[in-house]
């Protein structure tokens, strides 16, 4: 968050108001292994990183947006197949997503269920990093809606797996 804060207030000290494009492609999916943690372990990291703060960032760094501005966010086929294995209810929940908040609570939701390894009842697909695309899909979406009427433009897209 603090990182977030001071790198906002440096680009609107110093580019006011010019941002064209904003890429966002930071994301960490832990890898089974010997090594690796639980699963219940893996859903706080993984949606902290690759959900709450790539929404902070952007949300930090939307006052910057020129009229005709760019928002992208690099997501997942694993985001697409998160949301085809929820049930539908959860479908629903989150399809119909008005804000960034109710994307916000459903990650919590998800996290707490991951940990106390109850994501199935709730009807989350088995996958932490799935479920932290899948809500970064979501919010793409929310966004391109809000966008609309205007000359912003906001895309989610897989560039396929990538060994990074």
């Amino acid at each position: 968050d603090e990182s977030i804060a001071e790198f906002a207030a440096w680009f609107r000290g110093r580019y006011p108001g010019r941002l064209g494009a904003l890429v966002n492609n930071a994301a960490i999916q832990i890898e089974a292994g010997v090594d690796a943690p639980e699963f219940g372990e893996q859903a706080a990291p993984t949606m902290h990183t690759n959900f709450y703060q790539t929404v902070a960032l952007t949300e930090a760094l939307r006052p910057e947006l020129v009229p005709s501005g760019r928002l992208v966010f690099v997501a997942s086929m694993a985001g697409t197949n998160a949301y085809a294995d929820s049930t539908p209810t959860l479908q629903t929940r989150v399809r119909e997503a008005a804000t960034a908040s109710e994307l916000s609570e459903m990650a919590a939701e998800f996290v707490a269920a991951a940990e106390a390894g109850t994501e199935g009842e709730l009807g989350w697909a088995h996958s932490t990093y799935g479920a932290s695309k899948m809500l970064l899909i979501a919010y793409a979406r929310l966004l391109a809606r809000e966008y609309a009427p205007s000359a912003v433009r906001v895309n989610a897209c897989c560039p396929g797996f990538c060994a990074t």
